[in-house]
């Protein structure tokens, strides 16, 4: 019997591509999103897209994928995408993987966010403030209900609700929950003009990482930056900069109040080279400073009874320094999607198909949650350079899965 309905509880990325890949192939789905509107909030620093790309083009309409370059950070050259790895205290670029742009067969795109799920949005009707609250699993389908009273029904329901997932904390229970690392993180966005811009690309396109000094307490501190935003026309560059380091002790967090990470944040950049130097040495004081908090969740089999399932955050958090997390979210939605097809054309059961979705993805999400954590703290970790480089560029660009010794055990219950 074909899918009646399909309900995804989030409009974030892995939600969306779901979302594009049934309307394509004609399977009816709501999806509902917390936010209000698509610009209620702001949607976080920008993105690395490359191995997820198939996945996206898979579920896209042809005539709308073919326009991805307008979400870039540089929708004006789209595939120019860059990334560097540098010692952060005397300039030296000791990685730079800056390929030559090819507008017709693009590696990858360094995606502003909002702009990306804006594009990922397009011709689908979202449910705006709409918060899924719990849900209930009946003979006929599913049944989710809202933080507003309302409810709705369908099929099967899709938990795409985030590293806080509802959703997935019914399906899992307290196994499930989310672990912080002890990782402090501090991130603002800076604009330059274009000639300032220059001395940015002189070293990288897009985007890369640095590694500063040792913090005197547990580690190096690492320098993550980006191109965030473009507006030729107005000369403006918006630059990401995110200092982190190691705070296993807690006693080095990220302070309160706005002049104290002021304060801290020009401390830190001092320790960098230029451009980045000046950069945080002239800020104002009331440049919005943001503490960015790093979470991680490892998934296990769950039973789904044929109705429930998650995808993206929900299923699996990661730490971002792997700069993995989008592209295994967006994966999640391709591939599930593929299942959904099979099972709405009478090729498997609605419970094969998620069965089937589940038993790589879950494998696959902790693999690559477990990667992530040891390369967090790899960053900020006392080694050389070049075996810190080795790993976070490699991590980054290469697309390869460690499947680190019992993982599958430690998964599946066995150890």
């Amino acid at each position: 019997m074909p899918i009646q309905k399909v309900l995804i509880a989030g409009g974030g990325l892995s939600g969306l591509v779901l979302a594009q890949g049934l309307k394509r192939n004609g399977i009816p789905f709501e999806i509902f999103e917390r936010d209000e509107s698509s610009d209620a909030r702001g949607q976080g620093y920008s993105l690395s897209v490359h191995w997820a790309i198939p996945y996206i083009k898979r579920c896209m309409d042809p005539e709308l994928f073919k326009n991805i370059g307008e979400a870039t950070v540089n929708p004006a050259d789209p595939s120019d995408m860059g990334f560097a790895v540098l010692d952060g205290t005397t300039g030296k670029v000791l990685i730079n993987l800056n390929p030559t742009p090819n507008k017709d067969n693009p590696k990858g795109y360094r995606m502003n966010r909002q702009r990306f799920r804006k594009f990922l949005g397009k011709g689908i009707d979202i449910h705006w403030n709409k918060r899924a609250k719990e849900y209930e699993v009946t003979e006929e389908g599913v049944v989710v209900r809202f933080d507003d009273g309302t409810e709705t029904r369908g099929d099967v329901l899709v938990g795409a609700d985030g590293s806080k997932s509802r959703i997935c904390k019914k399906l899992r229970g307290q196994d499930l929950e989310t672990t912080p690392l002890p990782v402090a993180i501090m991130g603002t966005i800076i604009s330059v003009n274009g000639e300032k811009f220059k001395e940015f690309q002189a070293i990288t396109r897009t985007h890369g990482i640095a590694f500063g000094p040792e913090t005197g307490c547990e580690g190096t501190y690492a320098m993550f930056f980006s191109l965030n935003d473009s507006n030729i026309e107005k000369d403006q560059y918006d630059m990401l900069l995110a200092f982190s380091w190691l705070n296993e002790s807690g006693e080095h967090g990220v302070p309160e109040s706005q002049a104290e990470k002021v304060a801290l944040i020009k401390k830190i950049g001092s320790s960098f080279c230029e451009p980045f130097k000046s950069l945080v040495q002239n800020i104002n004081n009331d440049q919005p400073i943001h503490e960015v908090q790093v979470t991680e969740k490892i998934p296990r089999p769950w039973n789904n009874q044929g109705r429930v399932t998650l995808v993206g955050d929900a299923a699996h958090s990661m730490s971002m320094f792997r700069g993995e997390g989008g592209n295994h979210a967006m994966r999640d939605a391709g591939e599930l999607c593929t299942h959904m097809v099979q099972a709405h054309n009478g090729e498997k059961t609605l419970q094969q198909a998620l069965d089937d979705y589940e038993k790589e993805m879950i494998v696959r999400g902790a693999a690559a949650t477990v990667e992530s954590h040891k390369a967090a703290f790899t960053a900020h970790a006392p080694l050389t350079f070049f075996m810190r480089c080795l790993i976070l560029a490699g991590a980054t660009y290469l697309k390869v899965y460690s499947y680190v010794p019992n993982v599958r055990s430690y998964i599946f219950g066995s150890k």
